[in-house]
């Protein structure tokens, strides 16, 4: 199962694919022929594949039992879901997609190469917004803890 966003390790999700037996196996990125979005709700990205104009992305690659895949593809909600991604070595895996009705409102965060220094970069300007000191932890945040909206307002404290 290829992840690329709040089901990462270390990110809110994360725990409906640990909870089901889920493990990591790669840390990679995807090939260079997707474009990532983050969807209007702040909470989630899209990953769609763009031929023309797509970047590598990255992403995570967990294995899922087969007994519990079923319960993890019924809990995500549209205009998400579970299509085939390519990775850059060339494999083919399930992994998470968008429909492209999903994209009304989405921000293009493709150039930021994955969700976690997008969570950073986002992170850094509200606290700089706000005069707080960023120094590193707004890139430990992203890739650590929960976006909670008190996680971010704290940690730009700390």
């Amino acid at each position: 199962m290829v992840v690329c966003g709040a089901h990462l390790q270390g990110q809110p999700l994360n725990w409906q694919l640990t909870e089901r037996g889920g493990q990591l196996l790669q840390k990679t990125v995807s090939s260079a022929h997707y474009q990532l979005y983050a969807l209007p709700d702040g909470k989630r990205p899209a990953l769609v594949r763009d031929e023309r104009n797509g970047a590598a992305i990255e992403v995570e690659v967990w294995s899922v039992p087969h007994t519990a895949f079923g319960s993890f593809v019924a809990a995500i909600p549209a205009p998400l879901g579970i299509g085939k991604v390519e990775l850059d070595d060339g494999r083919w895996l399930c992994g998470f997609i968008c429909d492209g009705f999903g994209l009304t409102g989405a921000e293009n965060i493709s150039r930021y190469g994955g969700w976690r220094n997008w969570l950073a970069a986002r992170l850094r300007k509200r606290c700089t917004a706000t005069g707080s000191n960023t120094s590193r932890r707004a890139a430990s945040v992203a890739k650590t803890e929960p976006t909670s909206s008190s996680t971010r307002s704290a940690s730009c404290l700390r």
